[in-house]
């Protein structure tokens, strides 16, 4: 094709493919889609079990479960009373009775202890100051605190002193 006065029809031949430009800036996040379908029910509990009774697990199996009847001996953390009076010298308790929990009004400064703890076996003590400012001890032969000091607690009369032991059976003796 001729060149003409306007220079717009002269071509050459096609060239190469250029080198990739560089990439763009990432757009805007589209719009959330429609929410799925609902999917089936799961297994649940099995069908069965009667008023009063308890969904237990039977093995390590997923969903072997069976139904069961609820024992004290299922509940160790719920209080039932070891001891429960009062004392005003010194009281050795026997943790071995049936229970997890005493409750003593303190009449004089009192020396506590422990006796016949069985391994993890958790026991809850109220001690209620009666009459005046009490001092309790803890009787380091049975309860060893971290340190292994004895320890003595101030307890202003009317108020109540809440103590936790806890029995570590490997290391022999209460904490």
């Amino acid at each position: 094709m001729p060149w003409n006065a306007t220079g717009s029809s002269l071509k050459g031949p096609k060239g190469d493919t250029g080198a990739q430009g560089p990439t763009g800036a990432q757009g805007p996040t589209g719009a959330t889609g429609p929410q799925g379908a609902t999917g089936p029910a799961g297994p649940g509990l099995p069908a069965g079990g009667a008023a009063g009774r308890f969904a237990q697990k039977n093995s390590a199996t997923d969903y072997d479960v069976i139904w069961d009847i609820l024992t004290g001996a299922d509940m160790p953390s719920v209080l039932s009373a070891i001891r429960a009076g009062s004392v005003s010298s010194a009281l050795t308790s026997d943790a071995s009775a049936p229970g997890n929990f005493i409750n003593l009004t303190v009449t004089g400064n009192a020396t506590f202890g422990l006796s016949n703890p069985t391994d993890h076996q958790v026991v809850t003590a109220h001690f209620l100051a009666s009459g005046a400012n009490r001092t309790i001890t803890f009787d380091t032969t049975s309860v060893v605190p971290a340190g292994g000091r004895a320890m003595s607690y101030l307890v202003p009369s009317g108020e109540v002193l809440i103590a936790e032991f806890r029995y570590i059976g490997t290391r022999g003796t209460p904490r």
